[in-house]
């Protein structure tokens, strides 16, 4: 910024001039005096004629000062050609470029500074701080920033709220009205003036403050209290109209107390913390009324300026007391504002930005200031930005900036907060977020937004005020969901934040057949009573049957009973269900009489299919066989998680489903009368292939136990080879277990995509071998989308022919996917 730092910056340079030796010449006592702007142009003059690096260095800070970026960036420039150049001329060079947003060239001359320094470790962090400022520019669309028909072609900075409009601080020139000049830049002190919006014109013309808050020197910022009857200001340090200075000559800034008598500003008073030998400014008022927040070069603080605090009491203001290095930094920290929120925002050049002075933000709890926050763009640019307040509605507010096309030397902006739609879309059945659904939002003047909900199921979606949006969610794994939401009667800028749980496409329906063991009639009003999430009590028809959807994720236990017949318990579940399942459960009971020994428990097989026709499947009973065993990784350690589930082995049929526990550990139970097969899947690994589980193992003991270690997939792998009928594009006996397999592996595996490569017979002529394996590849490719694998995790390979006669079907490889 080119004149807003004048008024709490100024002092530090002149500290340290001292520190040089004696110059000759106008321009060297002008710049001994912090007269910048005057001393500029002779030194220009003079270099013009002579090279001379002193005076070329102190062109650049008189530049640096005045906040002339640009050309200080030219004068460093030259200036870090030579080898022997200071620590401070290559700190401020990088900084130069910085604020210019060369970020790269920034980070090198931060390290070269800082191992010049013997600073590694600083020169790291400034470094980051560029990184940072390239994360910060990108575009955000949180804020919308407008200018402001008031501005001049001086410098406009720091509004705050008053009396429905604003008062703000500016050096343009005002009627008759005698103002000093600044010698740091030769361009006139500030004073406050006072805009309210207005129906017509936007905003009326600036106003001068009436009373004793304008003076012929410095004054401003502000700060009022809530009934805007007390002012505390930023002014030079006057005592009875004399200007006091330190030793240096120089005059600092101090805060002033002012009350309002007869809608006039009277008895200006100092703060008893103010004084000769440094500056405090740019109060900040909370909502208490009786804490004041400011800026201030104070021995004792971290460096530059720092931030601090004062209360009122019955017995006066208290000390001030420093912020901490939470917020202050070595750099500086200038025009707090205190929300009434309880948010403090501040500008600083310490805290990593995009150059120049940045807005931040910090909140306090439990005592302390938590994590400072860059606004980011747009609020910040490589620029200076500064003097942020917020309405207390917190919708909009205004702040300072002297970016690239205002009207001055700096300008006040309009900021609007726009209000968010933040949604979280997941799953009603396990309430896991959901990724890759699709949200189309209808605004009611016929604006459609389109979005998919990110890996954490989020989305989010700007809002207007007072009006109503219509969300359609759809995915082809779950049903539809339309959800209506209106923002009126919200405030403005309240965000609003909703859950969308998505009911699943997937549906298990129960068939119930019961008959008489050996004459195979029905039995008429038979009871089932099934437990799991509530009782139900079930009335089979006079055929002796009933249908009927069941909900998902839960196990179920239950009885079957009818009058003069023995008891039959059931046992299922429907967890873990893709797709409709048509499960079968037919049952024959024994009438009283028998004596024989009822079966030992009983289950049902199960089958998934994309048709609305029920697929039969067989009802296992009698005695069970109890299989238990370990996964785990290449290296032992155990996998928590993996499901096991147990087949046929001569079909489809899912026969027991379990995962492991914390230890890998894993128990599932199976019918014997057949031979069935454990398969196991978990995130991260190859699937476990088949082993077999009874069978011929049975009748040896009524326990097994099988284990596995799982392999880490890798780009090529060969997952399986799948069979077909010679000479057809029809899947072999085993080929569907084997693509359920594949289907199952790639639900937990999203990261990974499936290759399809048909293979047909060896020693067909080419085009009919390239075709059959083509139309292999395609039955598979329709198998997997019909098992809900999305089309984007299948690629169907060129066709083949292998060497082997033995070796035909279907290839499925894996490759890790590219990444969107």
């Amino acid at each position: 910024m080119r004149s807003c730092l004048h008024i709490a910056l100024f002092v530090w340079m002149a500290l340290w001039v001292n520190c040089l030796s004696a110059q000759k010449g106008k321009a060297d006592r002008l710049y001994r005096k912090i007269a910048f702007a005057k001393a500029a142009p002779l030194y220009e003059k003079a270099l013009a004629k002579k090279d001379d690096p002193l005076r070329l260095e102190r062109l650049a800070d008189c530049y640096w000062q005045l906040g002339n970026m640009k050309k200080a960036e030219q004068c460093y420039a030259k200036l870090s050609e030579n080898p022997e150049a200071g620590v401070g001329v290559l700190y401020r060079y990088a900084q130069t470029l910085k604020s210019g947003g060369k970020y790269e060239e920034a980070q090198s001359w931060f390290r070269t500074y800082a191992e010049k320094a013997g600073k590694p470790e600083e020169g790291e962090c400034l470094a980051a701080s560029c990184r940072k400022a390239e994360d910060l520019r990108q575009d955000s669309a949180r804020y919308e920033i407008s200018t402001l028909p008031f501005n001049s072609p001086w410098s406009d900075i720091c509004p705050v709220i008053y009396r429905n409009g604003i008062v703000f601080t500016s050096n343009r020139p005002h009627g008759n009205f005698l103002k000093a000049t600044s010698s740091l830049d030769n361009a006139p002190f500030y004073d406050l003036f006072y805009v309210k919006p207005d129906p017509l014109t936007t905003y009326t013309e600036p106003e001068f403050l009436p009373g004793r808050l304008n003076t012929r020197y410095h004054d401003g910022p502000a700060a009022f209290s809530e009934a805007q009857h007390i002012a505390y200001l930023t002014r030079s340090n006057l005592s009875r109209g004399r200007v006091r200075r330190d030793v240096q000559k120089v005059n600092h800034m101090g805060i002033f107390r002012s009350k309002l008598v007869a809608n006039r500003w009277v008895a200006l008073d100092a703060l008893p913390f103010n004084s000769e030998d440094y500056s405090t400014a740019h109060p900040s008022l909370d909502k208490d009324e009786i804490t004041l927040y400011f800026s201030s070069d104070m021995p004792g603080g971290f460096g530059g300026k720092d931030l601090y605090v004062t209360t009122w009491t019955d017995s006066g203001w208290t000390p001030a007391e420093n912020l901490g290095s939470e917020v202050n930094t070595e750099g500086n920290e200038v025009f707090p504002s205190i929300h009434t929120d309880g948010t403090l925002y501040f500008a600083s050049t310490g805290h990593a930005g995009l150059g120049g002075l940045d807005v931040f933000s910090a909140v306090k709890a439990s005592g302390h200031w938590g994590k400072v926050r860059n606004l980011g763009y747009p609020i910040n640019t490589s620029w200076d930005d500064f003097g942020l307040v917020w309405k207390s509605s917190n919708s909009g507010g205004y702040f300072s900036s002297n970016r690239p096309g205002g009207r001055g030397d700096d300008d006040i902006y309009y900021v609007e907060r726009k209000a968010y739609l933040f949604g979280k879309v997941v799953s009603d059945r396990d309430e896991k977020p959901l990724s890759g659904i699709e949200v189309r939002i209808l605004g009611q003047n016929g604006d459609t937004s389109l979005y998919a909900s990110n890996l954490r199921g989020e989305f989010d979606h700007p809002i207007r005020h007072g009006e109503r949006y219509r969300l359609l969610i759809t995915s082809d794994r779950f049903k539809p969901l339309t959800f209506d939401i209106s923002t009126r009667g919200i405030p403005v800028s309240d965000d609003i934040r909703a859950e969308f749980r998505m009911i699943s496409e997937a549906s298990f329906n129960l068939f119930i057949q019961v008959t008489e063991s050996g004459t195979g009639n029905p039995i008429a009003q038979a009871m089932v009573v099934l437990e799991g999430d509530r009782k139900r009590e079930i009335r089979l028809d006079n055929k002796g049957q009933w249908k009927g959807e069941l909900p998902l994720g839960i196990d179920f236990t239950g009885n079957i009973s009818a009058d003069g017949f023995e008891d039959s318990e059931i046992k299922f579940t429907t967890r873990d269900i893709e797709g409709t399942v048509e499960y079968v459960i037919e049952r024959s009971l024994e009438r009283r009489k028998v004596t024989a020994k009822p079966p030992q428990g009983a289950f049902v097989a199960t089958r998934t299919t994309n048709s609305d026709t029920p697929v039969p499947a067989r009802d296992f009973t009698g005695p069970r066989i109890s299989v238990t065993g370990t996964v785990t990784d290449p290296q032992g350690n155990p996998v928590a998680g993996a499901r096991i589930r147990g087949t046929e082995w001569w079909g489809q049929a899912t026969t027991g489903q379990s995962r492991t526990d914390a230890q890998g550990n894993y128990k599932i139970e199976f019918p014997v009368k057949k031979t069935h097969a454990v398969a196991v899947d978990a995130p991260g690994f190859k699937p476990g292939r088949r082993k077999e589980a009874a069978g011929r193992e049975w009748g040896k003991s009524d326990a097994l136990t099988i284990s596995f270690q799982l392999e880490a997939p890798a780009s090529g792998d060969l997952l399986v080879q799948v069979p077909y009928f010679k000479g057809q594009d029809q899947m072999g006996l085993f080929a569907y277990k084997d693509l359920d397999e594949m289907a199952d592996w790639i639900a937990v595996n999203p990261g990974w995509v499936l290759e399809l490569e048909g293979l047909a017979e060896p020693g067909w002529a080419t085009s009919r071998a390239q075709d059959l394996a083509a139309r292999r590849a395609a039955a598979g490719q329709k198998y997997l989308l019909g098992k809900g694998v999305p089309a984007s995790s299948l690629v169907v390979l060129p066709a083949s022919t292998p060497q082997s006669s033995s070796v035909y079907g279907l290839n499925v490889r894996i490759r890790k996917a590219e990444k969107q």
